[in-house]
């Protein structure tokens, strides 16, 4: 079986686990949903707002004070509360029953022909899922590649290589280390490619990357709104990627 990679730094393992503590519900099997969100840090009493997409944003009301220091992209597990109205015309209410930081980074330097040298060229696979997407200002990936039982690190990049005729295209670039080895794991990991002023761009986005067989390519609809109801599939913590 698939193992999940979780993408969390480990010295934000007790951090996480004093969030999830918080977190929970209390009630007898609420109507629970999951989504990809991105946190960001509330002031006073709000712990911080999750924009699930462009049109959806959550405040978690049992949050009280924001659970990263800066703004983040997180799986997390909802419910609303019954006779809780929104707080205002575009924010729901909601109690968060879990929440799992995702590797979220800024786009890397780019270096023209020194790109490969700086951040590898190893080979992996884009998954075609739900957590594959554009929005809200960044590009979230779902991809597999091999580890081994060395405890290596890999490294993931993503590099601007836009020009007049493709103004949205990116290359994304794998280090794994010299891990070769071992079994195929999942892992996620979410770039920011608009500022928050720009986090409602419609923009066709190009991605580039070396498969294990060749470069692949694909496009991507910066910005769909995204059904907020998602599997209770939950990913496991596995191995490290920074």
């Amino acid at each position: 079986m698939k193992k999940y990679l979780s993408f969390v730094l480990l010295f934000m393992a007790a951090s996480l686990g004093a969030v999830f503590t918080s977190c929970s519900t209390g009630e007898d099997n609420p109507e629970e949903y999951l989504a990809i969100a991105t946190v960001i840090p509330g002031t006073g009493k709000t712990g911080c707002v999750l924009k699930v997409d462009k049109n959806t944003y959550l405040n978690p009301v049992n949050i009280t004070t924001p659970p990263y220091d800066k703004e983040s992209r997180a799986f997390i597990r909802y419910y609303k509360p019954e006779n809780q109205p929104s707080n205002s015309t575009q924010v729901t209410d909601v109690q968060l029953t879990w929440m799992q930081k995702m590797l979220t980074k800024d786009l890397a330097e780019n270096k023209g022909a020194d790109n490969e040298k700086e951040y590898g060229d190893d080979g992996l696979v884009i998954y075609n899922d739900w957590c594959t997407v554009a929005e809200d200002g960044y590009l979230t990936l779902h991809f597999g590649t091999y580890f081994g039982v060395t405890g290596i690190t890999h490294s993931i990049n993503l590099v601007d290589i836009s020009d007049a005729e493709h103004p949205y295209k990116y290359r994304l670039y794998h280090n794994a280390n010299g891990d070769f080895m071992g079994s195929e794991n999942d892992g996620f990991v979410s770039f920011k490619i608009f500022d928050r002023k720009d986090c409602d761009k419609d923009a066709t986005i190009e991605l580039e990357w070396k498969g294990f067989n060749g470069i692949k390519t694909a496009k991507f609809e910066h910005n769909p709104v995204a059904p907020v109801q998602r599997s209770l599939e939950t990913p496991v913590v596995s191995q490290k990627v920074e």
